[in-house]
């Protein structure tokens, strides 16, 4: 049983499935933190909140299948 995550294209306007180069593995990429040559603002949460929302349920979830296998 594979996991399969839809993220919505602001693009597209739709729901779109997320496709990996391997079915058994996906990899974030998420830059750096605030920048140290301005004021911090809410932009600068950006990273962390999306690193949040995508990488930790996926990661429960493999956990909970690891589990029930």
């Amino acid at each position: 049983m594979s996991l399969q995550i839809h993220l919505h294209n602001t693009m597209s306007r739709r729901k779109e499935p997320l496709y990996t180069g391997r079915p058994d593995r996906a990899t974030l990429d998420v830059c750096g933190g605030p920048k140290v040559y301005n004021d911090a603002h809410s932009g600068d949460a950006r990273p962390a909140t999306i690193f949040d929302v995508l990488a930790h349920p996926t990661l429960v979830l493999s956990l909970q299948r690891s589990r029930n296998a």
